[in-house]
């Protein structure tokens, strides 16, 4: 899931979609919305909203830029089963 995370955020900011659309996307975090996700998961998609494609969400345990985010510490890495959704601003709607 890591690599899909990793290459679904490459695609959209490196060429995938491109010109002035790329620039102007927005961003969401979904949880999986079962009993296993984790309070800091769902704390992240309902406190964050639609926020622009190339700004991080920020989490209770720092700023991760998708779901799985390499960069992200392990305890909100690890089995994260979330993931992002994209819509131009004008479709971003909950």
């Amino acid at each position: 899931l890591t690599a899909i995370s990793v290459g679904q955020d490459l695609a959209i900011k490196n060429g995938l979609v491109t010109g002035s659309i790329s620039n102007q996307l927005m961003k969401k975090w979904m949880d999986a919305k079962d009993g296993r996700t984790r309070d800091a998961h769902t704390v992240t998609g309902a406190t964050n909203g639609w926020i622009p494609i190339n700004q991080p969400f920020i989490t209770p345990l720092g700023p991760m830029m998708f779901p799985r985010d390499p960069s992200g510490v392990a305890s909100t890495v690890i089995n994260c089963r979330c993931r992002i959704k994209y819509a131009l601003p004008e479709d971003a709607k909950d």
